[in-house]
This record gives C-alpha cells, sequence and structure tokens, in this order.
C-alpha cells in the first residue's frame, strides 16, 4: 500500500492554531485568563488547543499583544 491515499488533492490541511490568532484575539484570550477563564474553554472557543491557551498564558507566542478597548 502506499501512503498516496491520505495526500489527495482535494483534502484541505487543517490550519494551525497561530493562523486562526491575531494579536487582538490573543490579547482576548490573555485578558480572559486573568479574569479565571480556563485554557480548555478559551482553547474551544478560539478553535486552538489547550496548549496554544498556554502558550499565550506563558509569553510562549503573542507575548508583543496587548489588550484592546
Amino acid at each position: 500500500y502506499t501512503w498516496s491515499w491520505l495526500k489527495a488533492k482535494n483534502t484541505p490541511k487543517p490550519e494551525r492554531g497561530w493562523k486562526r490568532l491575531n494579536p487582538q484575539k490573543a490579547a482576548q484570550i490573555r485578558a480572559r485568563l486573568k479574569l479565571g477563564e480556563r485554557n480548555k474553554d478559551l482553547a474551544k472557543e478560539f478553535g486552538v488547543s489547550g496548549q496554544a491557551i498556554s502558550d499565550i498564558k506563558l509569553g510562549r507566542t503573542w507575548a508583543d499583544s496587548t489588550p484592546s478597548g
């Protein structure tokens, strides 16, 4: 067997979490984490992994984004 059936041209690749987010969303996530919302709930809402939320919380990603409004 070959793996070519897995690489069908019409199959869209899932977006990575960082492509779904932008600085405004990251700032919103950070602000909501400070209010006590759970990583798991935010991850589901924003369509990213819990690890992506954790990375934002710890400043590993989107560290330069600031809350707006």
